[in-house]
C-alpha cells in the first residue's frame, strides 16, 4: 500500500469519525467551514494517487478540483482577514 493510499485512507477513516460525531452531538461544530478546508486535501491526494497509478487523464482532473477548491479557500481565507 503506497503512502498516498495510506493517507487517504487515514483522512477517510477521520472523516467518519467526525461526521459520526457530529450525528450524535448537534453542538460539535469544528469550524464553520470545515468541509471546503478538507475536500481540497482530499482531492490533492486522490490525483496523486491516480496519477502514480497511470491514470493520468483521471488523476489531473482531480488535480485541477484542487486547485480550483484551494484557490477559493485562499481567497475566503484572506477575506476574513
Amino acid at each position: 500500500m503506497g503512502l498516498f493510499r495510506k493517507i487517504t485512507l487515514l483522512l477517510a477513516i477521520i472523516s467518519i469519525f467526525l461526521f459520526t460525531y457530529r450525528l450524535m452531538n448537534e453542538n460539535f461544530d469544528p469550524l464553520p467551514n470545515f468541509i471546503f478546508y478538507f475536500l481540497p486535501v482530499v482531492f490533492l491526494f486522490f490525483g496523486f494517487e491516480n496519477v502514480k497509478a497511470k491514470h493520468k487523464s483521471e488523476g489531473f482532473i482531480y488535480l485541477l478540483t484542487f486547485v480550483i477548491g484551494f484557490s477559493i479557500v485562499l481567497r475566503d481565507l484572506f477575506n476574513l482577514i
